[in-house]
């Protein structure tokens, strides 16, 4: 789930910097870097960003403080530095020789000078080895593990305009399910987005084609041409309509990449490619470097995925703010048993057995394949924020994010699996006029005159005049608790995103229905405003009170704040959550 934590390198060795010239300012954390063999690796490279202006400006320096800090970090770097970021302000730097990755980052950061020192790792695409065939799609299918794709695109099939940008091995370009691709480019000796990145248009086709087979599948998973009577159908993909774009990252064909490459090559889908969205299906996901893309493409408006990684194991060290991270889920809809999981995680998708295009041989250009991994699962939840920004190309990138993140489908705990399993036909919805009831459904509300969904809000309201004697406007709703929690539940939250068209003082009270005590109780009350605001009621004590059947009802009321009468007012809401956490956590 998207949490604000940054992994940064300790400092241990002592810094060669004037002190007195340049106080040392940060406090970092240590981190052991260590490799994985076939997953990351060191490289003798080592991706470097200094602390920006607006961090010494939080940390008290004044602007003289400040420049002679950040010109005593770029000093510092100069015989080391192989490329340099003018847009991530990112230092690609060569490791010395007799020194490791972990001496020179904790030398580095000992200075206070730097964000964070990591290693440029060597990391590797996310899969698991294992074919006219939709219905062999699960992914798109209305059974456990499905998005319910058919629906969606009943609701809205693609737009021209778009692109979703894929960051792999290349792409199989006379495949004839892939012939709705524009010219890309090659980023293996990037270090900036523009600066050694290999362009198609210049060089040529071989510089995309590709060399492994597994990034004409994760193109296929996004935007493999669909209805068009021909092999499978990508999730993006309707009639060709919306197109795709390959940044190879490798030039090898066991399909090792960095993550210099991997970031690069998505700034360039993005500015040069034209891409609003992006999918990375490697490992390294956790790298600093990573969240720093992830910043600078929303300023682009551009929603970033990046595949889990296939550990099985819990990843609870990284939470990046910008970065879409995906797990991966199987076909009876349950986290599949390779994929990563944990706080790290934002959304899962369709991983396992995914059946896409492949690239087996040139002069093959029908084939098809059968491959399971996040790196199946980044593009799939990719292609959904690429439908969904193809409704409306005005949408920021949080906005395509929270569409995608509160269109998904629980899957028990937000810390394990973030905000559940993507749905693609939820996310269509959402964007097509549907108010976002999570885990329930509207059951009632002393709606006076006025009770419609516009836009992707629900609105109700008064038609005449409300004031502190009248009764609130309420929305009542019910929300089922994932069984596997049982009655081991420490805490209900109640999250409301809403607003009011008047500009008098009104309040919004959220309340819990008391099973034992047949009433209500207020859990939070607090104003409420013209502009749409996130209210969260939590209550932790007797929740045993509150849950009856795995049902949880909630009653949100919307009422004048003061005695002064307010004419034609509306209560409009975005969405109604109910999220539950066991009590061991």
């Amino acid at each position: 789930m998207k949490r604000t934590l940054t992994l940064v390198a300790l400092a241990t060795i002592a810094c060669t910097v004037n002190a007195n010239r340049v106080p040392v300012v940060g406090k970092q954390t240590v981190v052991n870097f260590v490799e994985q063999p076939g997953y990351m690796e060191f490289t003798g490279e080592m991706v470097v960003r200094p602390l920006q202006r607006e961090a010494l400006q939080r940390l008290g320096l004044g602007p003289v403080a400040i420049e002679s800090q950040r010109e005593a970090a770029a000093i510092k770097l100069a015989d080391m530095t192989i490329g340099h970021s003018d847009t991530t302000d990112i230092y690609t730097i060569k490791v010395p020789a007799g020194m490791s990755e972990n001496q020179l980052a904790r030398q580095l950061m000992a200075t206070g000078l730097y964000e964070y020192a990591e290693p440029n790792w060597r990391v590797f695409p996310q899969v698991v080895p294992n074919d006219p065939n939709y219905a062999s799609q699960y992914s798109h299918g209305t059974g456990a593990g499905g998005s319910f794709s058919a629906n969606a695109w009943d609701i809205f099939q693609g737009n021209p305009n778009i692109i979703v940008g894929i960051t792999d091995t290349g792409v199989h370009v006379t495949h004839v399910d892939l012939q709705n691709r524009v010219s890309g480019a090659n980023s293996v000796q990037s270090s900036a987005w523009n600066v050694g990145t290999r362009t198609e248009a210049v060089n040529g086709v071989a510089i995309v084609k590709d060399l492994n087979g597994h990034g004409t599948h994760t193109t296929g998973i996004a935007a493999a041409n669909t209805n068009n009577g021909t092999l499978v159908a990508g999730v993006a993909g309707w009639g060709g309509l919306t197109k795709h774009v390959m940044v190879r990252v490798s030039d090898s064909s066991g399909g090792g990449s960095t993550i210099t490459a991997l970031i690069y090559g998505a700034e360039w889908a993005a500015r040069a490619g034209g891409a609003r969205v992006v999918s990375t299906s490697y490992s390294g996901y956790n790298s600093g470097a990573v969240q720093t893309m992830g910043a600078t493409l929303k300023t682009l408006g551009v929603f970033y995925c990046w595949a889990a990684g296939n550990t099985g194991a819990r990843t609870a060290t990284t939470d990046h703010l910008d970065v879409t991270v995906v797990g991966a889920t199987n076909s009876a809809g349950t986290r599949a048993s390779f994929s990563a999981w944990g706080e790290g995680i934002d959304v899962m998708a369709p991983g396992d057995n995914i059946l896409s295009t492949i690239w087996v041989s040139d002069s093959n250009n029908t084939s098809l394949g059968t491959l399971g991994g996040t790196s199946m699962a980044s593009p799939f939840a990719c292609g959904i924020g690429g439908t969904v920004v193809g409704v409306n190309p005005a949408y920021t990138a949080n906005r395509i994010e929270q569409i995608v993140y509160r269109s998904s489908r629980t899957m028990g705990v937000p810390a394990d699996f973030g905000w559940g399993r993507v749905s693609h036909w939820n996310a269509m919805g959402r964007v097509a006029n549907n108010f976002s009831l999570f885990r329930g459904v509207l059951i009632g509300g002393n709606v006076a005159s006025l009770y419609r969904v516009e836009g992707d809000n629900l609105t109700v309201g008064k038609g005449i005049v409300a004031n502190a004697a009248e009764p609130p406007v309420q929305v009542v709703t019910e929300h089922n608790v994932p069984s596997e929690f049982g009655s081991n539940i420490g805490e209900i939250a109640v999250q409301v995103t809403g607003r009011v068209n008047t500009s008098g003082a009104m309040q919004q009270r959220v309340q819990l229905w008391n099973f034992n005590s047949g009433a209500y109780d207020t859990v939070a009350q607090g104003a409420i405003g013209t502009s749409f605001n996130f209210f969260e009621a939590v209550q932790t004590s007797n929740v045993g009170n509150y849950i009856s059947g795995g049902i949880v009802r909630t009653r949100t009321q919307i009422f004048a704040g003061g005695p002064v009468a307010i004419n034609n007012w509306q209560a409009i809401f975005d969405q109604i959550n109910v999220r539950v956490l066991r009590a061991t956590e």
